[in-house]
């Protein structure tokens, strides 16, 4: 099991890290991966400007020359360690080396604050984590629907987390996560729900602003029962999180914590680990007061919020599928 990498420990030279950044594009938009990128998300900084971080993360200051030196240390750092450490990256460079470019390695950079041993790691981590959860006849395609998800449509459409297309007032994308649309009669594949759950995560890393905001994630339970609370599905999603995928997540919004919530969450604390469990924010009260305490605490607008939660966005989730596969996204 990979362990957090302590920043601390790290010596590297720091860089310049703020609360509050206005900032301007520092790669241009075609350096984006097309495979795994949204149609329909912007990735230039002036339309979506970095504001106010309302949860006192740092988001380091980019500069083009920042850039190209952590990169030239993250190729350096990948060198560096032997190939039987990173047998899956090997692999993926040679098999789908359009995938492993600057703009793919820059995303694990900008995850890490620019440290650059960590990023190696997560970004090693990535590939032995793709290749274990979609195989080695899967892995190295394009995260598309027709493609790398081609099996996992049974799991698209259960859209356990959707991705709402949607940013909060710092610019993070807004995910959902309904733990009532989880079948309660029958079985479901939970390899292929953590399948889906890398899909909504690479759309939402299409876009720079999220690469270096990241995203937080509304949990609604307001009409959840307790057979809905998955503890191993939770657990495989969160080995996914840490220390693999490069989306940072800044927070779980817990929305409408039912009756039995303060029993099971010590237990999904365990299992989501130290830096996850000091993301969940909790918001209790009435529907009204929930949405409010979002939009004027959090920066979630309640027409951003889907309506499950109180707000006013409709998630067409069945819709929005068909339109990606005709898309071939």
């Amino acid at each position: 099991m990979f362990k957090t990498w302590k920043k601390k420990k790290v010596k590297e030279t720091p860089i310049s890290t703020h609360q509050v950044k206005e900032s301007s594009s520092s790669i241009e938009e075609k350096d984006i991966p097309e495979d795994e990128s949204s149609s329909d998300d912007s990735d230039i900084y002036e339309s979506h400007p970095l504001k106010d971080d309302i949860y006192g993360l740092a988001i380091p200051d980019e500069t083009p020359e920042l850039i190209r030196t952590k990169l030239d240390a993250l190729n350096k750092e990948l060198e560096r360690i032997s190939d039987k450490k990173k047998r899956p990256w090997l692999k993926a460079l040679e098999k789908c080396p359009e995938l492993c470019g600057d703009s793919f390695r820059l995303m694990f950079l900008r995850c890490e604050l620019f440290i650059v041993s960590p990023a190696a790691q997560r970004l090693l981590k990535y590939w032995e984590k793709r290749v274990e959860l979609f195989s080695e006849s899967k892995a190295f395609l394009p995260l598309k629907l027709n493609q790398a998800l081609r099996d996992d449509t049974t799991a698209l459409n259960i859209g356990f987390l959707r991705y709402t297309g949607k940013q909060d007032s710092t610019g993070r994308a807004i995910l959902f996560l309904d733990p009532t649309r989880l079948p309660l009669n029958e079985s479901y594949d939970r390899h292929s729900l953590v399948r889906a759950f890398w899909y909504n995560a690479h759309i939402c890393l299409g876009n720079q602003v999220v690469q270096r905001m990241g995203a937080t994630v509304v949990v609604c339970t307001k009409d959840a029962k307790y057979g809905h609370s998955d503890r191993k599905l939770l657990s495989m999603t969160a080995s996914s999180l840490k220390g693999c995928v490069p989306l940072r997540i800044a927070a779980f919004q817990v929305c409408y914590p039912p009756t039995f919530f303060d029993v099971l969450f010590p237990v999904f604390k365990i299992v989501m680990g130290a830096r996850l469990r000091k993301k969940v924010k909790v918001n209790s009260g009435s529907e009204k007061e929930v949405v409010e305490q979002l939009e004027k605490q959090w920066g979630i607008k309640k027409e951003d919020l889907p309506q499950q939660a109180g707000g006013g966005l409709i998630l067409d989730h069945k819709a929005w599928l068909e339109k990606r596969r005709e898309d071939g996204l």
